[in-house]
């Protein structure tokens, strides 16, 4: 049997900076979508193009 000489299929280690970067994004998106909601509400009225 070719399956049982397999090895066994090796758990990839999670990384710090992989944990930190994934949390991180997240994180970011929100601060960038708050940061246009504030500037839509309280920013300069008169730019073109701006609803």
């Amino acid at each position: 049997m070719a399956s049982a000489n397999r090895p066994a299929p090796r758990r990839i280690e999670t990384s710090f900076l992989r944990s930190i970067v994934t949390a991180l994004l997240p994180v970011m998106l929100a601060v960038v979508i708050v940061r246009d909601l504030l500037v839509r509400r309280w920013g300069p009225k008169g730019r073109p193009g701006w609803t």
